[in-house]
């Protein structure tokens, strides 16, 4: 049996992983995005999937790994980089800003697949030139590329973001990761527990812009870094610095959703590269939470302290390269 397929999904074509129990469908036309993924043997979504593909590509911020560069809200849309202002358009009207940045929305293209009887492989890119509409505004050449491999121990999503041009290019990466609730058709959402390696939390504007001052986590966004808590509690939509908890014995960035009946546990590694996390559960709409890795900090292209932001200077011709994993236990 094949653990590579290519399949026509509502006439779009995406390509079927199979290795064991997981199962994961990519979408390389609509973001390289994975429009499911699935533990098969346990009858469980990973990653929230959508019922279409038109509304797979019309909220591709619920659904799967949408890849943000960069990543949540640069303020007014403005940023300067080495002495040169740009303006980009706002797309985020009510918190006049531009949002989500230039990959996520964009048809990618299908590199490569590889197989064999241990893992399938599949690479997509984008690349960003002067072809590109959004140049005007952001005047960097890359390439970006992403290699899902799947095996019998789950998801390993590897970017590679290759700076193409001549001159330095300003960094910042996140994904918009959208986990299924609740964990199984047998599940219930009020068993979930969320533990996430979280130390501080940074206050933001109305406009989810930092103010540039960070809190203490107060007495329930503690429990994501001891027992857990249910990632509906309340409305969020917080930017956090990444911290470490304890996992199997080593303190890991890493977040847990656990089903406490079922006995089932998702783990999401996203890998050191990421500095940040924010945490969305869509005003608790109650079918999905969203833990978002940031490399840097939101609007981080203005932060005054952009040490403390963790702001990315690409060199020419330098790959910055991360790798996340997603399985379960």
């Amino acid at each position: 049996m094949k653990n590579i397929n290519h399949k026509i999904i509502n006439n779009v074509d995406t390509i079927v992983m199979s290795i064991g129990a997981y199962e994961a469908v990519i979408v390389p036309s609509i973001g390289g995005n994975i429009f499911s993924f699935r533990n098969t043997k346990l009858n469980i979504d990973i990653l929230n999937s959508a019922p279409n593909m038109d509304i797979f590509k019309e909220y591709i911020m619920c659904f799967g790994i949408p890849a943000l560069m960069p990543p949540s809200r640069v303020e007014d849309g403005k940023y300067s980089f080495e002495g040169i202002d740009y303006v980009a358009p706002i797309n985020d009207k009510q918190n006049n800003c531009w949002i989500h940045g230039l990959v996520t929305r964009k048809e990618w293209t299908l590199d490569n697949v590889e197989e064999d009887d241990e893992s399938a492989l599949v690479t997509v890119s984008y690349t960003h030139n002067e072809s590109r509409q959004e140049y005007s505004y952001y005047p960097f050449s890359f390439k970006y590329e992403t290699k899902y491999l799947l095996t019998k121990e789950g998801l390993q999503h590897t970017a590679t973001i290759t700076n193409l041009g001549k001159t330095n290019m300003p960094l910042s990466l996140g994904y918009h990761t959208t986990f299924a609730l609740p964990i199984g058709e047998s599940g219930n959402v009020e068993d979930v527990k969320l533990r996430l390696a979280v130390k501080e939390r940074w206050i933001e504007k109305e406009n989810g812009i930092p103010t540039g001052e960070v809190a203490k986590l107060d007495s329930d966004e503690e429990l994501f870094i001891t027992n857990g808590i249910n990632p509906l509690y309340k409305n969020l939509d917080h930017l956090y610095k990444v911290g470490k908890i304890n996992f199997n014995g080593e303190q890991k960035n890493v977040a847990i959703l656990e089903d406490t009946v079922q006995n089932i546990k998702i783990v999401y590694e996203p890998g050191d590269m990421f500095q940040f996390w924010v945490l969305w559960n869509c005003e608790k709409n109650g079918n999905f939470v969203s833990l978002e890795p940031q490399t840097s900090t939101v609007n981080v292209f203005n932060a005054k302290d952009k040490v403390k932001g963790n702001f990315i200077i690409l060199e020419p011709h330098v790959d910055f390269i991360a790798t996340s994993k997603i399985y379960v236990i």
